[in-house]
């Protein structure tokens, strides 16, 4: 039996084609950006949903990425600081792919596997420091939130 790996699961021809794979009997792994958006393909075959918010792992991905021989001095500021950026990080990267793999199958395996599984101390702070934006938020509109319901 095959296993298919499909991309964006959560609407058009991606989901059809996990629900067909899935109505066929396959093994189907698949991936979307938000992991709510397929609990109703999980769901009924038993299966946990899991999104992977991963850091920066030492890999080729910053070195394969195609760039232009010379640098147009127009984009200096904005393009260019972020390709001087990436060229000092590349072989830098914090996280080892070897430990991440290790780290998803653990979650995997585990009987309370998170729905999101945060790989890195970059991506950690990142996460943290983006639920303490959202904690804010959720505060500073709280009265706002509770007016919304009907009058008694």
């Amino acid at each position: 039996m095959a296993t298919w790996l499909i991309t964006g699961c959560s609407s058009g021809l991606g989901r059809a084609l996990a629900c067909a794979a899935l109505d066929c009997g396959e093994n189907v792994v698949v991936t979307a950006r938000d992991p709510a958006t397929v609990d109703d393909l999980a769901e009924p075959l038993g299966i946990t949903v899991m999104a992977v918010e991963p850091g920066a792992f030492r890999t080729n991905y910053k070195r394969s990425q195609a760039q232009p021989r010379e640098a147009i001095s127009d984009y200096a500021s904005t393009v260019g600081a972020r390709r001087n950026e990436d060229s000092v990080q590349h072989g830098n990267q914090p996280g080892d792919p070897a430990r991440a793999a290790q780290a998803i199958i653990t979650a995997v395996q585990s009987p309370s596997t998170p729905l999101t599984l945060v790989l890195g101390p970059d991506a950690l702070s990142w996460v943290r420091e983006a639920l303490t934006e959202l904690d804010a938020d959720i505060d500073a509109w709280e009265q706002t939130s509770l007016s919304t319901s009907f009058s008694s």
